[in-house]
């Protein structure tokens, strides 16, 4: 472990209230490659895998005896210095070098100035890497441009899309199709809510035409009803049996009521016209919308077109450098180029070795070692015609 851990113990006096430092406690330990630390008044105690939180509370319980009645050990634990870490290999400096929390192996090599080449990399080899780390590239694309083009068809067939699983050789694949479904799934969102603005716009519209269509009934029988009203009264003025101003009220009467007509009747004119409207917005939204779709859709399909033609490129002059068929899977299968990530680990005096990714955390003590795996020599043809005839640089 080799640790160094600071222990501060004190003992608080519930009696008069005074805290008393234990010096005989208070102290540095060195973490021992067993993983444990002796400590007056309590012995040896197994720290291995516990917090300093962890260790405090052990360390407290273990005094609890010793400090008697009304006497209550407070104890806090503090790692004074990490482990010093171990980076090997294929790096431009190995060394040992200084532990801090969060330390990845990524960040490790990057300390020791990143990976290195033990030797240079020249002929058919060097243009296999060249060939090799430009199809990696082109790989990744392709897969991205691929989710990108079935959430767009998903899009304008107005279809679920379909998740991908991660493969071996593409682990990032279902990263690319989560993060084209979430951009599915807003637009779709979007769009369901400007249709819902427009359904409850369009119920409004609806519910006035109704109420304007009775209120249309409504006058129209009163408008019916008055002029046979003034009908009558014409005459009885003609016959004098009514004067001329009843005549005039009952003609005033029946004025206002054809006003209120014509008002309700181009008000719901207006209305259905503003129902169109409606309906027009919504079916140009979905085109909008659709038109958009299928617009992406051909860019992405035609980069999609050029990506694997620059991809088989690639591959033959992989092919060539080799001398024999190269697939993204026999790709993957060699991971030429690639460094290897190797920890060794050591706890309670044991020691494991296993292969680590870029992203793993380290723990103080680690050996960090990067190797990388070569093609060998006999890998490659001896005359590099095909591949010079493929416009490689030898």
């Amino acid at each position: 472990m080799n640790d160094i851990l600071k222990v501060r113990a004190t003992i608080w006096n519930a009696a008069d209230g005074t805290v008393e430092e234990l010096l005989t406690v208070s102290d540095s330990y060195s973490v021992s490659a067993g993983g444990k630390i002796a400590v007056p008044l309590v012995g040896s105690v197994d720290v291995a895998g516990l917090t300093p939180q962890e260790i405090a509370s052990t360390l407290q319980e273990g005094m609890a005896g010793y400090a008697g009645a009304g006497r209550t050990p407070r104890v806090s634990v503090d790692v004074e210095q990490y482990a010093m870490i171990y980076v090997a290999g294929e790096v431009d400096a190995p060394n040992v070098y200084t532990y801090s929390p969060g330390l990845t192996v990524l960040k490790a090599v990057t300390l020791a100035g990143g990976t290195a080449r033990i030797e240079p990399i020249l002929g058919q080899e060097r243009n296999f890497y060249l060939a090799r780390s430009a199809a990696m590239v082109l790989s990744k694309e392709l897969r991205f441009l691929e989710a990108r083009r079935d959430r767009l068809a998903a899009e304008v067939a107005r279809s679920e899309i379909t998740a991908a699983q991660d493969s071996p050789d593409l682990p990032s694949v279902s990263k690319f199709r989560a993060g084209e479904a979430a951009i599915f799934e807003a637009r779709n969102q979007l769009l369901d809510q400007q249709l819902a603005f427009l359904d409850k716009a369009e119920t409004a519209l609806n519910d006035a035409i109704s109420v304007l269509e009775q209120k249309l009934t409504t006058n129209t029988e009163q408008l019916r009803a008055g002029r046979e009203e003034l009908r009558r009264e014409e005459d009885m003025v003609e016959q004098g049996l009514a004067t001329r101003v009843r005549l005039f009220d009952r003609v005033r009467y029946v004025g206002e009521v054809e006003s209120r007509v014509l008002d309700i009747e181009r008000s719901i004119l207006s209305t259905q016209q503003n129902l169109r409207d409606i309906e027009e917005e919504r079916i140009v939204l979905e085109a909008t919308r659709a038109e958009t779709a299928v617009t992406e859709l051909q860019e992405v399909t035609a980069k999609i077109v050029q990506a694997e033609a620059k991809l088989d490129g690639e591959y033959a002059l992989m092919s060539a450098a080799l001398g024999e068929d190269v697939t993204l899977e026999s790709l993957h299968a060699r991971a030429v180029g690639t460094p290897e990530f190797w920890i060794t680990r050591t706890r309670e005096g044991d020691s494991r070795q296993f292969e680590a990714q870029s992203d793993t955390s380290i723990l103080p003590g680690d050996v960090v070692e990067v190797q990388f795996p070569d093609i060998l020599e006999e890998d490659f043809p001896e005359t590099p015609a095909a591949f010079s005839a493929a416009g490689s640089v030898n």
